[in-house]
């Protein structure tokens, strides 16, 4: 038997229902609009949360390779260097306010927005870098000083980077009995430079 013999007696055994199935025009089913929402909000919460989930290992790398926005022996050589508003400084996990300024001793409230697993340094250089006042355990400088850090009152290494408000006292002791040129900057880490003008 030949190859077209075969095709036509194949043909001639299709269901005669099939036919007429596949010769029916083609009609589009429409979604119903219950499915068509939970799609639209599960690409909702998708998008939200890798954005917020980059955002997150932005600020996490970031913290991890010891960067802040602002490197801290980059600042300081200048009295009229600018720097943001002394006063207020706004980062990624909270906010930095300045509400009394006495010779070494500088407060402010401390509000923590977004937790920051790593500590919140503090960083003094003098301006040729050889020295530094920081919180920090390891710092590139030959004399490393203390500064002395109290949170809502009590003592403390760093500033805290639990969410919450905070009293934060940030003092250079013995700071003008060293003969050293300081910068006209201090740095919290995360938040930026704040000018001291006061230590030289």
């Amino acid at each position: 038997m030949r190859n077209e013999e075969k095709l036509y007696l194949a043909i001639g055994d299709v269901d005669e229902s099939l036919i007429e199935e596949a010769s029916a025009p083609y009609k589009k089913q429409k979604m119903p609009a219950k499915k068509i929402i939970a799609i639209a909000a599960s690409a909702a919460i998708v998008s939200v949360a890798v954005i917020g989930m980059a955002g997150l290992l932005n600020m996490g790398l970031g913290n991890m390779k010891g960067d802040s926005n602002y490197a801290p022996e980059d600042f300081g050589g200048d009295m009229n260097e600018s720097a943001p508003n002394d006063n207020v400084l706004i980062s990624d996990i909270g906010r930095l306010e300045l509400i009394e300024n006495e010779g070494e001793s500088f407060t402010f409230i401390l509000e923590i927005y977004a937790p920051t697993s790593l500590p919140i340094d503090i960083y003094l250089y003098s301006k040729d870098k050889s020295a530094v006042y920081t919180t920090a355990q390891s710092a590139e400088a030959a004399e490393i000083y203390r500064p002395r850090v109290t949170v809502d009152g009590e003592a403390a290494e760093r500033l805290p980077g639990e969410v919450g408000e905070y009293t934060v006292t940030i003092s250079f002791d013995g700071i003008h009995e060293k003969d050293i040129d300081w910068q006209y900057f201090f740095t919290v880490d995360n938040f930026g430079p704040i000018k001291h003008g006061n230590f030289q």
